[in-house]
């Protein structure tokens, strides 16, 4: 399923952002490339059950010809604010190339939520809260397991928007074993905000392309069938089919002229 965006014109962005599971080693560049950002992330959590394994710690650097890796984020740089998160992941780099959407980890909220900061380590600001307003009664027993939710994987839109994956809206995949995710939009301060899919399991990683301006993810379903040679399950699995139209709500409507770069 896709949403249409006219595609971005003109815009290229000065950095390339990439995600490093393990910041154990000191990365160097090869002459003529372009700075890198990266999540540099030390001794991820192996147990329990969370969507997201927790890191230590975990930094936001930038990568630069000639030069050692440079902070961005870390709460465990002197002067930091206290909401600072101690956890970092998936970041992507605005198209003119002074800005770094990623999520992090909230030790105040104890949830993933969506960050920016400028290339140049200032002006870090958390962008989504544990804001949600929903009625949880409805699920009975399982309303407990739906107060937390994760906010993840952020890209910026070509009209200034940020798209993001989140478990905002109640759901449990398969046997119980994930949270569903959905993908969601909002301004870039964090104003209207809205889900614009609507799926059972998982919608992940979104990014634009950049030849059609269409949001692309990855969707994440389970078949009901089985190989011949495996054992059917004892009672029949059935699967509801969510209508293609219910499947992924269209965006707003702009004009394409509103739609460039940087505007």
């Amino acid at each position: 399923m896709r949403a249409s965006f006219p595609p971005p014109i003109g815009s290229q962005s000065v950095l390339a952002a990439v995600f490093l599971i393990l910041g154990v080693v000191t990365p160097t560049l090869i002459g003529g490339e372009p700075p890198i950002v990266f999540a540099s992330r030390f001794e991820v959590s192996s147990a329990g059950s969370e969507p997201v394994r927790k890191a230590t710690i975990g930094r936001l650097l930038l990568l630069e010809e000639d030069r050692p890796p440079r902070v961005l984020v870390s709460a465990n740089s002197r002067g930091t604010p206290f909401w600072t998160p101690k956890d970092v992941l998936d970041p992507d780099v605005s198209y003119d190339g002074r800005s770094v959407l990623f999520s992090g980890y909230s030790e105040r909220e104890k949830s993933w939520r969506i960050f920016e900061v400028g290339v140049d380590g200032t002006g870090l600001r958390q962008i989504t809260e544990s804001d949600r307003s929903m009625a949880l009664s409805r699920y009975g027993t399982l309303s407990t397991t739906f107060d937390d939710y994760d906010d993840l994987d952020p890209c910026y839109l070509p009209d200034g928007r940020i798209c993001f994956v989140s478990t905002r809206y109640p759901g449990i995949g398969p046997n119980h074993r994930v949270r569903s995710t959905n993908l969601y939009v909002m301004n870039s301060d964090g104003a209207d905000l809205h889900r614009i899919t609507t799926e059972r399991f998982g919608a992940d990683t979104p990014a634009v392309d950049p030849a059609t301006g269409q949001i692309v993810y990855a969707r994440w379903w389970r078949s009901a069938r089985h190989p011949s040679d495996a054992q059917p399950l004892a009672q029949p699995y059935f699967i509801p089919q969510i209508p293609a139209e219910a499947a992924a709500a269209p965006l707003p409507g702009v004009h394409p002229s509103a739609l460039r770069a940087g505007r």
